[in-house]
């Protein structure tokens, strides 16, 4: 989605988007880009050495061992970085699932008492004004899982058995609307994370095979056929879980009333992002401008743009 975008926000370098873009909490989970420019600036200045050399021979050129070894390097990166994704989204999928789960539990077991209390007062509804009330910034800060608990080594049964152990996306000590709210916020992080990787990939292997014209695109358009086939790619589940959690807003805390559930949903993840913009990205960006005119005066920086 592109509403929650500042007006600049397509105008300026994907490297810049990214930093803008990420979920503060997931910062270590996304594609490594600054890492794949800094690699495809040494092939960049490999590749210029080596076309030199050729016309200075009066000789085709031919790629020098350093340049293949750079671009070997740029692909063997680029695998660790697609594992890398995948493991994180299969986490977070798993603990959706379980989440999507325990809500529809909840709402099972509190469908005869709210049949009888909803109608008097919706937890949405400001009785006098009659529009969805607004989040404080408190509500707004969504709960993440912690970095140090995502697991080196995954697969489907690990993801559902640990997340039955956690209970960040669900406390039972909020009301269910809110609980409602907040996982969508998640859901709607996880489709712009997916989002997001998949174009760092493409811009990093489109920015790689425009600075090395020579070099022939197929291993880029091998690897971007990896990427559509890649678990984080084409798993349609957050489609399914957010289709589900919409029905659960609408029937349980809307009683039918779809429109506004969909409003009210739209403007609670605008008030994080709002939020995050404000707050959140504001200080990340004051403290990489601090590291950046730090490192400066060092030899090897490396600035995405």
């Amino acid at each position: 989605s592109t509403w929650d975008k500042p007006q600049y926000f397509w105008m300026v370098k994907f490297g810049r988007q990214l930093e803008l873009n990420v979920v503060p909490e997931w910062y270590h989970h996304y594609v490594n880009y600054e890492k794949l420019k800094a690699i495809i600036t040494k092939v960049t200045h490999s590749h210029a050495k080596a076309v030199e050399m050729a016309i200075e021979q009066n000789k085709s050129y031919v790629p020098s061992n350093d340049e293949t070894a750079l671009i070997n390097q740029f692909y063997h990166f680029l695998e660790i970085e697609l594992d890398k994704v995948n493991r994180f989204f299969a986490l977070q999928i798993g603990m959706a699932s379980e989440t999507l789960r325990v809500l529809e539990e909840s709402v099972k077991s509190d469908h005869h008492h709210t049949h009888h209390t909803h109608h008097a007062h919706s937890p949405q509804h400001d009785e006098e004004e009659g529009h969805p009330m607004q989040i404080s910034s408190a509500t707004a800060s969504v709960d993440y899982l912690p970095l140090k608990e995502v697991p080196e080594q995954l697969d489907t049964h690990s993801v559902h058995s640990q997340s039955s152990h956690h209970h960040h996306h669900h406390p039972h000590h909020m009301p269910l609307s809110t609980q409602i709210e907040q996982f969508h916020r998640v859901l709607s992080d996880l489709r712009e994370y997916r989002e997001m990787n998949y174009e760092a990939f493409r811009k990093a292997i489109k920015k790689l095979v425009k600075n090395t014209q020579s070099n022939p695109s197929d291993r880029g358009d091998q690897f971007m056929a990896n990427v559509q086939q890649s678990p984080f790619w084409k798993s349609t589940q957050i489609q399914e879980i957010s289709n589900r959690v919409l029905q659960l807003y609408v029937s349980h805390i809307w009683r039918g009333d779809s429109v506004s559930a969909k409003h009210s949903l739209e403007h609670n993840s605008r008030q994080l992002v709002e939020f995050r913009r404000e707050v959140i990205w504001k200080q990340m960006v004051k403290t990489q401008t601090k590291e950046a005119s730090i490192s400066l005066k060092g030899e090897t920086t490396w600035i995405v743009k």
